[in-house]
């Protein structure tokens, strides 16, 4: 989200963001596109189970798990060569 430097109306971009942000519109978002909130109050019966985060889990974003991926993918290679 981006918010344009010197707006003809600087609060309605707030408003809007306060919004989008609330547990409504983020059940509304996720519901109609199949994503999950990072809100914890917002439900997650519309999609797949494997698609909720389970506490405590390995995020594959992160910095320690990329690099974890890149030893793992150059041990892979080594053990099934093309």
């Amino acid at each position: 989200m981006a918010v344009f430097n010197r707006a003809p109306h600087p609060n309605a971009a707030k408003v809007y963001l306060n919004w989008l942000l609330s547990k409504e519109a983020q059940t509304t978002y996720a519901r109609a596109t199949s994503y999950i909130s990072s809100r914890l109050d917002v439900p997650t019966d519309h999609t797949f189970d494997w698609r909720v985060p389970v506490p405590g889990a390995i995020k594959t974003y992160d910095p320690k798990a990329m690099e974890t991926k890149e030893r793992l993918l150059a041990f892979l290679e080594e053990v099934f060569p093309r």
